[in-house]
């Protein structure tokens, strides 16, 4: 046992020398395993995953629905810090302000189911606690929109343990936190949300 314990930082100091990292990586790779990022820091890091779901670029509709989107969610995902730093973090991404809501019209074929699920999916991975609910016309696309959610949180998710069943999407942040997106066929009547039940 004393063997063991003080073979430990020697091989731990040989571990290091064989693939060196420089602190401030390891302090980023922290903060983004345990899901406790600077708001800033999350934000900048959702930015890059959104990014890299699309290597061959967006649309302009999927665009402007990941920037507002983002925009209209600043203060969970800034968080405490959301008071301090919003006007500044508006205008380092251009963005005229903050606002509480997004409404986007957009016509077929523009790219807005992948936009909007991938953003979703950002949304879930990088901040705890979220509860979201997809509301559709029908059953089918409800589900089949929450599973594609699933499919992008599964490609960014870093490590974090997913569940994707037919009618919702859970992404574990810990043993305590976590955040879920939920399938709700509304048949278009999206204002009924308190038939929107968590179980």
């Amino acid at each position: 046992m004393l063997i063991r314990k003080s073979l430990r930082p020697i091989a731990l100091a040989e571990k290091q020398d064989e693939r060196p990292c420089f602190t401030f990586e390891l302090f980023e790779r922290s903060l983004y395993a345990g899901g406790f990022q600077s708001g800033e820091m999350r934000l900048r890091n959702m930015v890059r995953d959104l990014d890299s779901l699309f290597p061959d670029g967006k649309y302009d509709l999927q665009v402007k629905i990941h920037t507002q989107t983002l925009r209209a969610n600043l203060r969970p995902i800034l968080g405490s810090e959301y008071n301090s730093c919003v006007l500044r973090v508006c205008k380092q991404y251009g963005w005229d302000g903050p606002k509480q809501n997004a409404f986007i019209l957009a016509s077929r074929r523009g790219g807005k189911t992948t936009g909007l699920a991938s953003v979703i999916a950002v949304l879930s991975v990088h901040v705890p606690n979220l509860k979201i609910v997809i509301f559709s016309g029908g059953e089918d696309s409800a589900e089949e929109f929450t599973q594609l959610i699933g499919y992008y949180a599964e490609r960014i998710s870093t490590g974090k343990r997913i569940k994707v069943t037919k009618k919702k999407t859970t992404i574990f942040h810990s043993s305590s936190s976590k955040s879920e997106v939920k399938a709700f066929p509304s048949g278009g009547r999206s204002y009924d949300v308190s038939r929107a039940v968590w179980v």
